[in-house]
């Protein structure tokens, strides 16, 4: 019911990650960028050296917006896992 799929909307939408490709989408990484409530995000370049992702915590913003600012090497060095 809509109820509670509404009640359980963050339950999945946790450790926002990017996801990246070093070898032209042949293989793929991921790096934790916030531990907690993570939706709906968008990523963006700052200069030469640096990104930035802004992104909904929680349900439709419901904790605000946030963002993160990181850098490939930063990507490099926490990858968590490869697809």
């Amino acid at each position: 019911d809509y109820d509670q799929v509404k009640e359980n909307w963050d339950d999945d939408r946790i450790r926002g990650s990017i996801f990246y490709s070093d070898d032209e989408g042949v293989s793929w990484k991921a790096s934790v960028v916030e531990e907690s409530y993570f939706s709906y995000s968008t990523v963006g370049k700052l200069g030469n050296t640096q990104m930035i992702t802004f992104f909904s915590r929680g349900g439709h913003g419901r904790f605000g917006i946030g963002y993160r600012i990181f850098t490939d090497e930063w990507l490099e060095n926490n990858a968590k896992h490869q697809l």
